[in-house]
């Protein structure tokens, strides 16, 4: 799966349907990690965060991004935010926090366009699919 490709084309969609654009940050927080402000500077604010954060589990590097203070507090509230918490699991500390997906985890979404250009809900993931995935969203975001 090309996802950079599906991202583009997602968000393209999106903003030729939308009532007003959305930044590639602010897509990525309504319909990646379901939080909607309604807000586009709190949107840019929170994805990033969420972006951050995904991207520290994915690459198995939380502890040394929370080193700084800032982001451990977010770190600490973002995994606790429902599309982490249902996706992440530790052993003796949150902060050691990994991805529990199964192969057969299914991610619901309306945002996602499919290969026929037609929005798809659900996206089923093995976990190195998932890992492609949250390292796709990181790259889409810069």
């Amino acid at each position: 799966m090309n996802w950079q490709n599906r991202l583009e084309e997602s968000l393209r969609f999106h903003n030729e349907h939308a009532c007003s654009e959305s930044s590639k940050v602010e897509f990525i927080c309504a319909n990646i990690f379901n939080i909607y402000t309604y807000d586009s500077v709190e949107d840019e604010f929170l994805g990033g965060k969420c972006v951050d954060v995904a991207l520290a589990i994915t690459n198995n590097t939380n502890f040394e991004y929370i080193r700084n203070t800032d982001n451990y507090r977010w770190y600490l509230s973002i995994v606790h935010f429902p599309f982490f918490a249902e996706r992440i699991t530790w052993g003796t500390s949150i902060r050691g926090a990994w991805w529990d997906i199964d192969d057969d985890d299914t991610f619901s979404t309306c945002g996602l366009l499919g290969d026929d250009g037609e929005q798809k809900v659900d996206w089923k993931f093995s976990k190195d699919g998932w890992k492609q995935f949250m390292l796709a969203i990181g790259e889409f975001v810069k």
